[in-house]
């Protein structure tokens, strides 16, 4: 990936998670809907690597070793400040470990929900998707996703709850992952928002969290709908442990 690329992928991360300068939306009746947002960046028109897709389980082929995932989320809680940018409620930690892939690493840089799951399993969109965005030193990209269904009250997810209009909160990364994490899919994807830039690892996770009726409900309040629909595959390998 071209530096240029990778400042541009960093700059939009960062800034408004996982967006662009451009605003868009996720009504396909507006002017910068999923159909026009090649309007807003020709990448996610003509990208063939996009993000989300649908897994086939049945087609995922074994992890490589170059593409092991191993986590060193934070243990301990540590300030954070959420903020609704608009597309998405987003958390950004002041301090965390991250993951490393194939031994490098990957820090922490935000994490954010999306109303319903981008990513499908075997066809199954789940009650909600939290996407955490890693950058490693060269400003590249893994993203790890978990997917939440209904089911028992999380108390992790609660302290996000009550902050939703704002302001900062402590909360262990690692609260939030599933039980296993040795298990996942991987892929090379994009950002599901424009600019939709490519070159971004995909890490899956198979096991899920819960989350109660009332804090599902919670989070689509503010945003319902923003997830992108499933993108074409294009040829790419799905790899699964």
């Amino acid at each position: 990936m071209k530096k240029m690329t990778l400042a541009a992928v960093a700059a939009g991360v960062l800034l408004t998670g996982c967006s662009s300068d451009v605003d868009f939306s996720y009504d396909d009746k507006g002017e910068f809907g999923p159909k026009n947002w090649g309007k807003v960046s020709k990448i996610c028109a003509e990208g063939q690597s996009q993000s989300p897709i649908n897994i086939i389980t049945k087609n995922a082929t074994m992890v490589a070793d170059a593409n092991a995932l191993e986590f060193h989320e934070s243990t301990e809680a540590v300030l954070s400040h959420e903020v609704d940018n608009g597309h998405a409620i987003k958390i950004t930690p002041e301090d965390d470990h991250g993951i490393s892939v194939n031994g490098e690493h990957y820090k922490l840089l935000q994490y954010h929900f999306h109303g319903k799951s981008e990513n499908l399993i075997d066809g199954k969109q789940f009650d909600l998707e939290m996407h955490l965005v890693h950058q490693n030193a060269k400003g590249e990209l893994a993203v790890v996703s978990v997917m939440v269904e209904e089911g028992e009250h999380n108390k992790a997810l609660e302290g996000i709850v009550a902050h939703l209009d704002g302001g900062d909160l402590k909360v262990a990364t690692v609260d939030l992952l599933p039980k296993d994490t040795q298990h996942y899919y991987h892929f090379m994807g994009s950002l599901t928002t424009p600019p939709c830039s490519e070159y971004v690892r995909w890490y899956v996770m198979k096991d899920t969290i819960s989350a109660d009726a009332k804090q599902i409900a919670a989070f689509r309040t503010h945003h319902k709908d923003n997830f992108r629909p499933v993108q074409p595959l294009n040829g790419r390998y799905i790899e699964g442990k």
